[in-house]
């Protein structure tokens, strides 16, 4: 049996790095969404190319998808936002919050690995789920988290996590016309 939730890595685009877009896309670029469904899913799950579960056809938006993985457009971009790498080849460190259940400790130990290769030092910061929840869900003092949830198949449930005013935007996300599509 299917379940439609989603994982995702959740930005804080308010404050910190990931403000920059060209970093967010650094980490889309970067992110091994395979090594995520084989490793932290055991397989047991699918690949999600957009911000809706993949098991809701009819309400994919196929126009509009999340990148392939590209390790060089990916340290590209992180060049262009203004970082040079280091000896080792990192360009700069983040902390990244997940909570000790599984698959969120296991997502973060995969994101960890894949932003590796991009030049990204993550600092994996896995807690108990309350202490998660006032840190990232409440006061929204991170960089980047995992979290997930049930999605669909209405997709507009979308405005919950992505709309400016919505109750469960813990990226501190604002966008005029995504608000006026998502109303």
């Amino acid at each position: 049996q299917q379940w439609p939730a989603r994982y995702q890595v959740a930005f804080n685009v308010e404050d910190g790095k990931f403000a920059d877009v060209r970093l967010r896309q650094a980490v889309a670029y970067g992110l091994d969404k395979d090594a995520v469904v084989e490793k932290a899913l055991k397989s047991a799950g699918l690949r999600c190319d957009n911000a809706m579960v993949s098991l809701y056809k009819w309400a994919l938006n196929t126009d509009d998808t999340y990148p392939e993985r590209d390790v060089e457009k990916a340290r590209k971009l992180i060049e262009e936002a203004g970082y040079k790498a280091d000896a080792n080849g990192m360009y700069f460190s983040v902390d990244l919050d997940a909570w000790n259940e599984i698959p969120y400790s296991d997502i973060g130990i995969v994101v960890k690995d894949s932003l590796k290769d991009i030049g990204i030092d993550v600092r994996l910061n896995i807690t108990e789920m309350a202490a998660w929840t006032d840190k990232v869900w409440i006061n929204k003092n991170y960089d980047i988290a995992v979290l997930g949830g049930f999605q669909g198949p209405d997709a507009g449930g979308l405005s919950l996590r992505f709309a400016s005013d919505g109750s469960m935007n813990i990226y501190n996300y604002s966008n005029e016309v995504l608000d006026k599509e998502l109303a």
